[in-house]
């Protein structure tokens, strides 16, 4: 066994994952657990995530960093980024390592998870400046609560004759457990954009104002095809995003920490994915 898994057994213990090593041509992956067990597999032949894959995707996602980039701050060569992401080379431990600091993960995922969420539908990763907007909100807690709430919220529009009215959605975390877990209930806030002419004296009508604030934005094409993965998933590439380039989750009681936007162009529907950034 190679010694420097040996020296690093504090590492391993914490991280379960400890060096990547070659042999005949094959990627093997070397996990060092607590206890001293040693277990080696052939990524090729389980079909495990590439480390390759995992890291052009990182490194993309932080502000289109190149390969000479992240050569530079690896203090390595651009051929040798392209070798690791190709995976016909590895990086020592302490690059690896390295790799991690700069984009905010653990050994565990860059090596054996797939972090690679880029899916085609995902479009557009950027930062956002909305500007002020005010708008008026509808709360639905029940088993499926965003039909109801968007229908409740379009059709207040209607009555006031708001035409092709801006609408945004976010869920609505006060929810009891008794809700969520005997009737298996969740909440759903539809709010819609007030246009900057509408004007109302109706004391029915709560009016939030927003001031600018900078979020973290991701497209996703065709959002309802596979709603149930690609909706989530576009979250978690978000969050990862926001981690690669150092982005804090903004959570104040003035802002919309986080909220969805359903559209259409040219006949396609897309959903744009915002969360509140700190500037």
């Amino acid at each position: 066994m190679n010694t420097l898994l040996r020296n690093r057994t504090d590492i391993c213990a914490q991280l379960q994952v400890a060096f990547i090593c070659q042999r005949e041509n094959a990627s093997w992956f070397i996990y060092h657990f607590p206890f001293g067990i040693v277990y080696l597999s052939n990524r090729k032949e389980n079909n495990e995530m590439s480390f390759g894959q995992n890291l052009q995707f990182l490194r993309k996602m932080r502000k289109g960093m190149t390969q000479e980039d992240l050569a530079e701050k690896m203090g390595v060569s651009r051929q040798t980024i392209s070798k690791w992401e190709i995976d016909s080379a590895f990086p020592e431990m302490e690059k690896a390592i390295a790799l991690c600091n700069l984009f905010a993960c653990s050994l565990d995922e860059l090596l054996r998870k797939n972090m690679n969420s880029d899916s085609e539908a995902y479009t557009n990763m950027r930062v956002e400046k909305v500007l002020p907007f005010r708008y008026t909100r509808y709360v639905v807690i029940s088993g499926s609560p965003e039909d109801d709430a968007i229908k409740h919220i379009k059709d207040w529009a209607s009555s006031y004759k708001i035409e092709q009215p801006e609408i945004i959605g976010w869920d609505f975390p006060k929810v009891s457990q008794e809700q969520i877990n005997v009737y298996h209930m969740h909440g759903y806030a539809a709010a819609c954009i007030i246009p900057k002419d509408f004007i109302t004296t109706s004391s029915e009508i709560e009016v939030i104002t927003q001031t600018d604030q900078q979020y973290a934005v991701i497209t996703i094409k065709e959002p309802f095809k596979a709603p149930f993965s690609l909706i989530p998933n576009a979250y978690k590439t978000l969050m990862r995003y926001m981690d690669v380039n150092n982005f804090k989750h903004k959570q104040i009681k003035d802002v919309l920490s986080c909220f969805e936007k359903v559209y259409e162009k040219d006949g396609v529907s897309y959903m744009d994915v915002y969360i509140a950034i700190e500037s």
